[in-house]
């Protein structure tokens, strides 16, 4: 077992991310900054949902401050919908009102346009 980018992958998964990587790193485009190799492998593998899931932790506890971080018991980034999971009822209700707001916050923080929804539980 190998650790990728925070996932736990066996040995004939790193296999074949090795062969892509190659494969990219192969194409007659040797010239194309590794930046947008790295993209495409991120595409072709639908890899974005998974790698923005740790940073959208980051940016709500950033973003919330730790009183309301405190209050949070879990967050989940499923396709383009945050799940939020929130301890305190009262404090439930007044991010169900910011829904829009907590969708800006969360996109700027990403860097692009990518949460859709958020389900505050």
């Amino acid at each position: 077992m190998t650790v990728v980018n925070g996932q736990v992958i066996n040995h004939s998964q790193l296999t074949t991310y090795h062969s892509q990587l190659k494969t990219l790193a192969l194409k007659k485009y040797n010239d194309q900054p590794i930046s947008e190799v790295i993209k495409e492998l991120i595409a072709k593998n639908n890899w974005k949902s998974k790698l923005y899931q740790n940073k959208v932790k980051e940016i709500w506890l950033l973003q919330m401050g730790p009183s309301i971080g405190s209050y949070t018991k879990e967050i989940k980034l499923r396709g383009k919908k945050l799940y939020i999971s929130i301890s305190s009822a009262p404090l439930r209700q007044e991010l169900a009102y910011s829904k829009t707001k907590i969708i800006d916050l969360i996109n700027s923080g990403l860097e692009e346009e990518y949460v859709t929804d958020v389900i505050i539980r």
